[in-house]
């Protein structure tokens, strides 16, 4: 996909300038801007750019969806014009917790544990999902793959003992990456994780036998005290509060200890203060914890299953939205390392094709040709997991198809709970999930995946449709019909009307928001050219976007640069989704104020999407009154 200068310049002019950005950063599928003065983002406008699918505001950044693939090229060129200063970790952490509660912290925390073992347990889930395949019977026929082909049958044993190493000895990856979270040393963080899965301790799988007495116990005993040697394989809290030890430790250590002493006294001390604390008390205490929540959660599941799969189903894009989803994914980790299994997982699959059929109607439902495109593209990624872009550029915006998407979820979330289907691991959705759904399920879960795909596209579709025509019905009195064969546009406003081109203002003469024309006011009044809803307003009232019922949508800004008098001078009459009609009064202003800061008081009158018309032609140029005809689209 080419990048046009044309565009990176307008995402940089509709976040306020290369002068309001303080710090720039991306991930996988977002530019993430630090800016001075969020008031100064003009959202509509930003939308409006074919490369961007969404924006909003969190934790202190400004993100602005450009898809995966595309969003590190579109970054280096907006530094590249900007000169901004990227962001380090360490800044955009200092940020995000002056922005975070205690709830919003935590949860960060496991995030930035847990994210970068993604890769490992994926690849491990996708491995285990190979082994499955390999040696289960009645897939490719009565006999498995290794009973048919023997000679495989090694390369099979070999996939399946790398699958299971990850989860056995998860606690080695967790001290590594909470060590590194928590400020510590990773190679004293990676010592600890294998002395927590030490050969020459007992499983912790173990621990049953030990209770029913098929297993003698072994304890050190240390002054008087003994101490169970059990190892912690499959566990995850237990390394997680160690290593917050070990961190905690090495950072006393080399805060009170002379330079001279710290390279043979701290490692030593800190790594078995630490494993000894663990083994005593730590280790039990949130084993106690793990096996409280992971029998907790399958208990939620095996007695109330319909209500479970429901609620986990509908609530996990919202989830998401809050950034909540990231303690679930460690809880999942945690389930699979202990039971080699998670429904939830499975129902995770589902929500993203939900998502996708949602987008895919909202296509349909759009005259826009940029907003199709937007929807397309969002719904192939949305089926391929990646639901970010279809989330925050279309079902949130509209509301509706979002709340048909996870109602729609919790429908499938319910059916597979009834079903039995869980997932063997973290893994793809969508329909690359065969991979970590175990293979008798796959008949059922690619039903319910379908399922979950017609049931969000069809609600969301008619409803969709239901609502396009009360908005048709609702401005009956203006037109005949929402489809008609030309569109007549009024003039906004009263005095002299110009060319778009000669408006002093390059974001608008240049005609990147649309086609259009100035007009230089001789009062301070803005009405409604035609009958619509208001699907944008600003807070300094000096602008005004407005959604025809023909699908047209136009933006009229009074002055260049007014932004800059916070208001001052303006007063909006209309809030965004109110309904209005032709001749209605939307913004009066003051001209005196806008000449006295030395300001341009020329109305810009663009439209920023021609629906599914294809020209549009100005009707009349010079000394223009309200009302008069002054555009046609056609």
């Amino acid at each position: 996909m080419d990048i046009r200068r044309e565009d990176i310049l307008d995402i940089i002019s509709c976040v306020g300038g290369k002068e309001n950005i303080s710090l720039l950063t991306h991930c996988i599928t977002r530019l993430r801007f630090v800016l001075k003065d969020e008031t100064k983002v003009d959202t509509e406008r930003l939308k409006e750019i074919s490369l961007v699918k969404g924006c909003f505001a969190t934790k202190g950044q400004y993100q602005v969806i450009i898809g995966a693939g595309i969003v590190e090229r579109v970054y280096e060129r907006v530094k590249e014009e900007t000169g901004a200063k990227q962001a380090s970790s360490e800044e955009l952490k200092d940020i995000e917790n002056r922005n975070m509660n205690f709830l919003q912290k935590a949860i960060k925390i496991f995030a930035d544990v847990f994210y970068p073992l993604l890769p490992a347990i994926v690849g491990a889930g996708l491995l285990l999902g190979i082994s499955n395949i390999l040696t289960n019977s009645g897939i490719f026929g009565s006999q498995s793959v290794i009973e048919m082909y023997p000679e495989i049958s090694g390369l099979s044993s070999m996939i399946t003992m790398i699958a299971n190493t990850a989860f056995t000895y998860i606690p080695v990856l967790v001290c590594w990456s909470a060590t590194k979270r928590f400020g510590g040393n990773q190679v004293l963080g990676i010592l600890l994780g294998m002395v927590l899965v030490n050969a020459e301790l007992i499983s912790g799988s173990s621990m049953s036998s030990i209770i029913s007495g098929d297993l003698e116990p072994q304890y050190w005993n240390i002054f008087g005290m003994d101490i169970l040697k059990i190892g912690y394989q499959n566990s995850v809290l237990p390394a997680f509060a160690a290593s917050y030890l070990l961190a905690a430790l090495e950072k006393t250590m080399k805060r009170i200890l002379p330079d001279v002493l710290q390279m043979v006294v701290t490692a030593p001390l800190v790594i078995f203060i630490t494993a000894f604390l663990t083994f005593l008390a730590i280790g039990p205490a949130m084993n106690w914890v793990s096996n409280l929540m992971t029998n907790g959660i399958l208990l939620l599941f095996e007695t109330a299953p319909v209500i479970a799969g429901f609620a986990f189903g509908l609530l996990w894009e919202p989830l998401v939205i809050t950034g909540m989803h990231h303690a679930l994914i460690a809880v999942n980790i945690q389930l699979v390392a202990a039971t080699q299994q998670s429904s939830m997982l499975a129902i995770i699959t589902i929500v993203c094709v939900a998502e996708a059929g949602a987008v895919l109607a909202m296509a349909l439902l759009s005259d826009s040709k940029n907003k199709k495109s937007v929807c397309i593209s969002s719904s192939i990624s949305a089926m391929l997991g990646v639901t970010e872009p279809s989330m925050f550029g279309v079902t949130l915006p509209a509301k509706f198809p979002f709340v048909c998407s996870i109602l729609s979820s919790g429908i499938v979330g319910m059916l597979i709970m009834l079903s039995g289907i869980y997932a063997v691991s973290l893994g793809p959705s969508g329909p690359l999930s065969f991979t970590i759904i175990p293979a008798q399920f796959w008949g059922k879960h690619y039903i319910y995946m379908a399922l979950a795909f017609v049931l969000a596209f069809t609600s969301t579709y008619f409803y969709g449709k239901v609502k396009s025509n009360n908005v048709c019905k609702t401005q009956a009195s203006e037109i005949k019909e929402c489809k008609v064969d030309e569109v007549i546009l009024s003039s906004p406003a009263s005095g002299e009307c110009i060319e778009l081109s000669k408006v002093k203002d390059k974001t608008f003469s240049s005609g990147v928001l649309g086609q259009g024309v100035g007009i230089i006011p001789n009062q301070g009044i803005v009405f409604s050219p035609w009958g619509g809803v208001i699907s944008a307003t600003f807070e300094t009232g000096h602008a005004v976007g407005i959604e025809f019922s023909c699908g047209v949508e136009c933006l009229i800004h009074v002055g260049i640069d007014t932004v800059t008098l916070g208001g001052n001078g303006f007063k909006c009459f209309v809030k965004q989704g109110d309904k209005v009609k032709k001749g209605q009064k939307l913004i009066e202003f003051d001209k005196r104020v806008i000449h006295e800061a030395g300001l341009d008081d020329t109305i810009s009158f663009v439209i920023s999407d021609k629906g599914s018309y294809e020209n549009l032609e100005i009707m009349k140029m010079g000394n223009i009154f309200m009302n008069d005809d002054i555009m046609r689209l056609f």
